[in-house]
Order: structure tokens, then sequence, then C-alpha cells
């Protein structure tokens, strides 16, 4: 039926090359039919052959499709003309966010938004964007500012006041963070999202008993809420309940096998309960999934080494170096090899940790606390700290 359609749609141009709401029909259909940059052809078109007062519409189609191509650049361009002719267009500027944040453009963000509310001050879209671009940069303190003036102005817009909760998450500021979130059940119905936000705070203040409260409530809500699951297996986990712990971490991992919070977290239980060989399972299935995560390699390493399998230890160690570049796996490596009296490779690692990552030795004075005792080590010491 598609390619019936389009056929039709082209003899209407034949017979009428001026017709903008065939090249625009056109469009859409190349859109639905997941062909952006012929839809984006005919939306150009139709452009030609209409009025100006009638862009806005099909500068979105288009701005659209440049979004589905990944072309965020070209994509804001046309955000920008929909605001130079209609300024206070809430969807133009929810869009335009976003496009500076997958562009990583923050800086270039932060003057557009704040000449804009210049002009605009009681834009809460506006006050939301700037928030969310000091949030990427890590100024909380004026992003906590700004979602504060986007919920001034309109009450009843939760994404601002999530945004300040997380605000002052991120700033250790959890009692501030509930309140904020609790503030958000007057404007919607609450939902798992929130009830498990509330939780971690309460799990970061240490209060147990709330954390799991909130974790349930949010598993009422949605039982298929991995991170609430998660929740649930981390404070199980701090109670030193380790069955409880695995049951729940394993349902959040039947509900995503490739969570990597419930996998370190059962590796963490293993390793305490003495389960060596399946805490060594689960790292080796961390670092397969997230060849970046360098607590899961270092973690690794440590165990083997442990288990008095140093040259294991060093073989994954040094991967886990080659995918983190990570001064702590470095000077890991230098410890254990010191430790199993492999005194040539422990010399020649620690010499590149102190070449490389001089300020961060006191990584190795705490992996290995007998440096003191050997005079090989402080010679090198003394050589790469006098510099």
């Amino acid at each position: 039926q598609s390619i019936k359609a389009l056929k039709v749609l082209q003899s209407a141009i034949e017979k009428n090359p001026c017709n903008s709401d065939a090249y625009t029909a056109l469009g859409g259909m190349y859109s639905r039919l997941k062909q952006p940059k012929e839809a984006i052809h005919y939306y150009t078109k139709s452009m030609e052959y209409m009025p100006i007062e009638e862009h806005e519409e099909v500068l979105f189609d288009i701005a659209f499709e440049y979004q589905n191509l990944r072309q965020f650049k070209k994509a804001l361009q046309f955000l920008l003309k929909i605001i130079d002719t209609s300024p206070q267009n809430e969807m133009a500027m929810f869009e335009i966010g976003l496009c500076y944040s997958e562009l990583d453009q923050d800086k270039e963000a932060i003057i557009f938004f704040e000449k804009y509310l210049d002009e605009f001050p009681y834009s809460y879209i506006g006050w939301f964007n700037l928030a969310n671009c000091y949030m990427k940069q890590g100024n909380y303190d004026k992003a906590i500012f700004a979602f504060d003036y986007s919920t001034i102005i309109n009450e009843f817009f939760p994404a601002a006041f999530y945004g300040k909760a997380n605000g002052y998450i991120q700033k250790e500021e959890y009692e501030k963070a509930i309140l904020v979130l609790n503030e958000t059940f007057a404007l919607e119905q609450p939902h798992s999202f929130a009830y498990c936000t509330i939780g971690e705070c309460y799990e970061k203040m240490n209060n147990l008993d709330r954390a799991q409260h909130y974790y349930e409530k949010s598993i009422e809500i949605d039982k298929q809420y991995a991170d609430a699951w998660i929740g649930l297996g981390i404070i199980y986990k701090m109670k030193k309940e380790y069955d409880k712990s695995l049951k729940h971490l394993n349902i959040a991992l039947n509900l995503n096998e490739n969570d990597l919070d419930a996998i370190n977290t059962k590796a963490e239980i293993f390793e305490i309960t003495g389960q060596f060989e399946k805490a060594i399972a689960c790292y080796a299935d961390l670092v397969t999934k997230d060849t970046s995560d360098e607590d899961a390699w270092f973690n690794y390493g440590s165990l083997l080494a442990r288990n008095k399998m140093a040259n294991d230890a060093i073989d994954i160690l040094e991967i886990g170096f080659e995918m983190t570049n990570s001064a702590a796996i470095l000077y890991k490596m230098a410890s254990i090899s010191f430790e199993f009296e492999e005194y040539g490779s422990a010399l020649l690692y620690l010499e590149e940790g102190l070449e490389t990552f001089p300020k961060e030795i006191d990584k190795f004075y705490d992996y290995y606390p007998n440096y003191s005792q050997d005079e090989k080590i402080n010679k090198l010491l003394s050589k790469y700290l006098k510099k």
C-alpha cells in the first residue's frame, strides 16, 4: 500500500508541480518508511510552494528526520529557525536542549539559554534546559537554582523537580532530595522510579529499613523494575542477609541479564562468603560485559592474588590496565609482584607507575605497606619523587 500511495502522490506532483501538500505527504510517507534523507528532500521541496507562515510544522519534520540520522547539528539549525519566528515554542525549546546535549556543547548551550532567558525570563523550559547544562558540567548549585526557577514558573512540571532532586543527590544532600521527590507525588501518580530513588537516598544515609520500605513500594507498583530489586539486594547484603540478597539480585538479573550492578554485588557476596570460584566467575562476566570497568578488573585481579594465583592475577590486571590505563591497577600489579617475590617485573611496574602516575603513589603504599623495608624500592622512590 505504501508503494501505491507513493505512486499516487508522485502522479499528483506531475499534474501540479507546485502542490505543497503532495510534497509534504511524500515526506511523511518516506518518514514512515524510515527513509529520512528522502523525507527531508520532499519536506524541503514543500516549503518552496507554501506561505512562510506555514513553514513551522515542516521545519519540525525536517529537524526530527535529522535527529533520526543523528545529525544533531543540522537538526539544531532548523529548530533555531523555528525559535526565530516563534520564540516561545515549547516543543522547539525541548528539542534544542536535547540537540545541545547530544552534541556535548554545554558551553554554547549555556550562552544560548542565558541570552534567551534575558529576553524571556518566564520560560520554564528555558530554565530547565539551562539547569541540565549546568548538571552536565557538574555545577550542581547553579543547576538547582535553575531547576528551582523552572518549578516556580511551572509548579506542575515534574521533570524539573526530578532534576532538582538529582542535583541534591549529586551534592550528597539526600534529605533535601527526598523532600523534593515527595513534592512530585502531588503532581502525578507516584511511580516506581520516584520510590526507588527515595530508597537509594535512604540507603546512602545508611537508613536501611526506610530504604527497604521504599524499594518494596517501588516493586509494588512495577514488579519489572530491576533497579528496585537490586536496591533490595544491596540492602540485604548490608544487613548481612546474603541468601535474601542473592535471591533479589537474581530476580533483577532475570529482568536484565546485563545489569552490571547486580553482577558486581553478587561477586562481592560470593567473595565475602568464601565462594571464590563463583566470585571469580562474576568478575569474569563483568569485565566481558564492560571492559572499561576499572573496579571490576581491580577486584578480579586482587581476588585471584588472594587465592595464591599470582600469574593469573597479573594476566588479568595487565589486560585491565590496557583497557583502563588505571593507576590503581598498575600499582596493584607492582604490589602483587613484590608479595610473590617477582622482583624484576615488580620494579618495572613500580617504575612505570612512578613515571606515569607519580601523584598517585599513595596507592602503592596502601597496597604494599612493607615497601619501607625494601632498599631497592626506597632507592627507586627516591630517584623519582625527588624529580
